[in-house]
């Protein structure tokens, strides 16, 4: 029998992770550049994927601007990222404490990582999963 209000507790600590999460990322990301640089990659490969049926080498150029555009991306996001690293592991073991003996299914062959059962840990991860695009536009966070 499925635990419905731990059902519940799961589902509400994977809402507030990932909005959390998603705060940080728009506390530590510079919303208007992410904004910009985003906009610039969409046109960039529009314009190489058009570029590739006619001009290669054009297309390579502009090829290694979206990658450029990425690495500055990346570097803008490192802050936020380690600070979510940090964030899941000191929630990882709060969690697990909390939820553990938490079932929702169950099935008779082992999946390599996930095992016998669908747990805690991946019921929070799939609602996270749900949860993670719905607030990303919600809140208006750029990446």
């Amino acid at each position: 029998m499925i635990n419905l209000i731990m059902l519940g507790e799961i589902l509400l600590a994977s809402f507030l992770y990932t909005l959390v999460i998603q705060l940080i990322y728009k506390k530590f990301i510079n919303q208007n550049k992410a904004k910009e640089l985003n906009s610039r990659m969409k046109s960039l490969q529009r314009e190489a994927k058009e570029l590739s049926k006619t001009d290669s080498e054009k297309a390579l150029k502009l090829q290694n601007q979206i990658l450029s555009i990425s690495m500055e991306k990346m570097s803008m996001t490192s802050k936020a990222t380690m600070a979510t690293m940090f964030l899941f592991m000191v929630t990882f073991e709060f969690f697990k404490n909390i939820f553990k003996g938490f079932v929702l299914f169950s099935w008779n062959t082992n999946i390599p990582i996930i095992g016998y059962e669908m747990g805690w840990f991946l019921t929070f991860f799939i609602a996270s999963i749900l949860f993670n695009p719905l607030l990303k536009k919600a809140l208006k966070v750029e990446m």
